[in-house]
Order: C-alpha cells, then structure tokens, then sequence
C-alpha cells in the first residue's frame, strides 16, 4: 500500500500530502490519491506519500497544561 508521487508543475509553492500516519488511515487514502491526475494538481511540486500501516500515532497531545 506504500506509495509515493512527485508533480512538478514548475515555479509555485511547495506541497505535501502524507496519508498513513493514524493506524488504518493508509487504506483509505490510497485509492484517492492515485486518482489524481496531473492536471488536478496546480502550479509548483507536489509530494505525495502514503504509508503502509503503521501502529496509530497521535497527534494531539494528551497532557493537559
């Protein structure tokens, strides 16, 4: 399910698109981000990458200041 894609539409802002990161998540982003095609996508490099699954990772802090 790993997957990777590099667009480059030459001068413009960089992009990252991670899917993967949150257990299963991989599983259901891969199908749309191989959907895409070049001309979804706007000026500048865009970095795609989906994980294979990974144990979850949360983001949110737990802790309470």
């Amino acid at each position: 399910m790993s997957y990777y894609r590099f667009i480059d539409k030459g001068e413009g802002p960089t992009k990252l698109f991670v899917g993967g990161i949150h257990g299963h998540e991989g599983e259901t982003t891969i199908d749309f981000l191989k959907s895409m095609s070049y001309s979804d996508f706007s000026n500048g490099k865009t970095f795609i990458y989906n994980f294979d699954y990974t144990e979850y990772i949360s983001t949110i802090k737990k802790r309470i200041l």
